[in-house]
Parts: C-alpha cells; structure tokens; sequence
C-alpha cells in the first residue's frame, strides 16, 4: 500500500544500506494477538519498516511501539504529540476497513473527534516529518499557500497531502533526484525541508529564488509555530 514509500523515506534518512530496523511478522503477531484484532495494512506497513527504530519514531512527536499499542477509550493509539496532550487512534469499529479514519482525543477528554479521513496518509505524512528531523541539514521559508505551486513548480513534486481538522493541509514533496523531502504547513504557511547533502539543499533554494533560513539542529515547535 504504501510501503515502498516507507522504504525510500528510510533510505533518504540512513543512505541506501538501509538497517533493518523493522518489527519482526513474529512481532507484530504478538501484538495483534495481545490486542485480541488485525492491525490495519497502513500500519502494519509502517511497523514493518519502521517498527524497532527508536530514531525516527520519536524525532519530532512519538509514534508508539508495538509493545505499547493499547486501546483506550475503543481505539488503538499509535501517536501522541510531544507533551502528550493529543493522541491519536483508530477506532475499534473501523479497524476492518482499508483505509480507516483517524481520530483524535485531548487531554481529559474521553471523546474521540475526527482528525483525518485516511490513516495512510496520515502516517505517511508523518513519517516523512519525523525523517525530515532526522536529516543533517533542515532549512525553512515562509510561502502563502496561493504561491506555493508556482514557487515549487519544476523543483519539488508533491508525494502526499493530509488533510487535518486540527491543524489544516499538511502537503509533502520530494525534489526530482529524491535527495530533498520538504512538508509544507498550510495553517503555518511554512515549507520546511532536510536533506543530508547541503548542497542538494541549495540547489532547491537556488532553483526556488528564495532565500532559506538554515537549521543545523533538531526542530522544535518554535521553529514552526514562530
């Protein structure tokens, strides 16, 4: 489904002698038997590739282990924001379905509310966020979403967008070499971008005719909410 994609991330962030940092069949087994369901093939994907990588599961917010899967409140959670304000979760309802919505929960709160209409995108986007932590060279510009094709056209292609009740659109990209993975923030108006060659990076600012701001550290949330 969209495992390939997992794949390529993983490549992007390790180089192409990708470590098998993937669950075991065995391991994700257990889980679904502990669980007493089937995980969802998005997440089982995502578990696959990802399921032992401590690094990526925890760059930026935190996608939670097998081991620590749990259904709270009739839904597995599988996210949670860094202060853990916000999980998020698949209801158990839906857990048959290809490709089911995802719902989130706030602190103190026992409901579940919409947040996204496909669980593969969610995860994909979010996948491709915490990769872009994890790359040695981030940048960022401020572009309103009316200019964003014309400022990307010809230099970056989108692979995926999410669209969220909480937080709007959140769109990715790749550059045409595949060496520059970019998320754009629609409520932020922000592209921010990581590659671990710097000047792959520039290439793109270049290209762009714009001028980055450069991140040679892990991101936080001042960098995009400031």
């Amino acid at each position: 489904m969209i495992k390939n994609y997992f794949e390529k991330i993983g490549s992007n962030i390790y180089g192409q002698e990708l470590p098998n940092k993937g669950a075991t069949i065995k391991q994700i087994e257990m889980c679904e038997k502990r669980l007493g369901l089937s995980l969802p093939v998005p997440l089982k994907e995502m578990y696959e590739v990802f399921g032992n990588d401590k690094e990526i599961f925890n760059a930026y917010h935190s996608f939670i282990s097998l081991d620590d899967l749990q259904i709270i409140d009739g839904a597995i959670v599988f996210y949670e924001l860094i202060d853990q304000y916000r999980r998020y979760g698949i209801m158990v309802e839906d857990i048959n379905k290809d490709d089911p919505k995802v719902k989130l929960q706030q602190e103190n709160n026992s409901s579940w509310y919409f947040e996204s209409k496909s669980l593969s995108e969610y995860i994909l986007n979010n996948i491709f966020w915490q990769g872009i932590n994890l790359m040695k060279i981030k940048a960022k510009i401020e572009i309103k979403e009316e200019d964003l094709e014309k400022n990307l056209q010809n230099i970056l292609y989108k692979i995926s967008e999410e669209r969220k009740l909480s937080r709007g659109t959140k769109y990715s990209y790749y550059d045409k070499e595949e060496k520059v993975m970019a998320t754009y923030f629609h409520y932020d108006q922000l592209l921010i971008l990581g590659s671990n060659d710097k000047n792959k990076l520039k290439e793109v600012e270049n290209n762009m005719q714009a001028s980055f701001e450069w991140i040679e550290r892990k991101i936080t949330n001042d960098d995009i909410f400031n």
